[in-house]
């Protein structure tokens, strides 16, 4: 596997290829051009394919982002929250790309339990409103468009919206609602 590393991989004789345990890998790859995240992609998916091809292994990769050598901790740590939220789908994941992802991988497992029980509490077993609410957030709160992929009438829709209101006392056309509903369906979703 080196040997290939070295053959198809490394582009300066001060990359290096470490293994760290636990079937993970550390790439220290030396950059000096602005395009490089574009060609890393590339290479990171090709040696992905080839781990896949001949070995049947899926990896997950994280790439933390690129800095001067005297922080490489922090790009190491950055490389293990993006590989936090790779593992989930075998992908390739840059730090950079990470918005939302960045805070969920903070957030203990409890906290996140606890607050999708309290934003959903009544209504995490009804599918119906939880997919209403699902198709909603996803169409930007377009009502027409949510009617439409539900295949059901606009008050049917309004009817649903309200039952989630009372039911929860969170308010889904309102911004707080909105955001609260979101961060407890990815949640729901990642778990």
């Amino acid at each position: 596997m080196y040997e290939w590393f070295d053959r198809e991989f490394a582009d300066n004789r001060n990359d290096s290829l470490i293994r760290w345990g636990n079937g993970r890998f550390l790439l220290v790859k030396v950059a000096y051009q602005k395009k490089i995240a574009e060609n890393l992609f590339y290479k990171l998916l090709n040696w992905k394919n080839y781990f896949k091809e001949n070995y049947n292994i899926s990896l997950a990769i994280g790439v933390g982002k690129t800095i001067e050598k005297q922080y490489i901790s922090r790009s190491y740590h950055e490389a293990k929250k993006a590989l936090n939220v790779a593992v989930k789908d075998s992908s390739i994941l840059f730090y950079d790309y990470l918005l939302f992802d960045i805070i969920l991988e903070e957030v203990t497992a409890t906290t996140k339990d606890e607050f999708k029980l309290r934003v959903l509490s009544l209504i995490h077993r009804e599918k119906e409103l939880i997919e209403t609410l699902r198709i909603y957030l996803k169409n930007d709160q377009s009502l027409k468009k949510s009617a439409t992929d539900l295949h059901v009438h606009i008050n049917t829709l309004h009817y649903r919206l309200n039952q989630i209101k009372n039911m929860t006392g969170i308010d889904p056309k309102s911004s707080k609602g909105i955001a609260l509903f979101y961060v407890a369906l990815e949640l729901m979703k990642k778990s």
